[in-house]
């Protein structure tokens, strides 16, 4: 889903992991340091991973980018594109 906000666009992603691979899911995005190059990537405005309580298999990425261009070009260009294409991540 994508709302836009005070000239910015912001946008939450959902990865719903598969049980028992939750920490796997949080090695593979800390070990890539994802957090920290989305927040790098020319256009970004905030980025956050945050684990839902009460389903822990359910993660939400909230991104603020400064524009739609700038979080598509993320997604095919930056990190993203290349993290989660491995079979183990994208197997339902």
């Amino acid at each position: 889903s994508c709302v836009g906000y005070q000239g910015h666009f912001t946008e939450t992603s959902v990865a719903l992991v598969n049980h028992g691979f939750e920490q796997k899911f949080q090695n593979l995005v800390q070990d890539a340091d994802l957090v920290k190059a989305a927040k790098k990537f020319r256009g970004n405005v905030d980025y956050k991973l945050v684990q839902n309580d009460r389903q822990p298999r359910e993660f939400r990425f909230v991104e603020t980018w400064k524009n739609y261009e700038a979080a598509r070009k993320w997604k095919e260009e930056g990190l993203p594109s290349t993290l989660f294409k491995d079979s183990e991540m994208v197997k339902a």
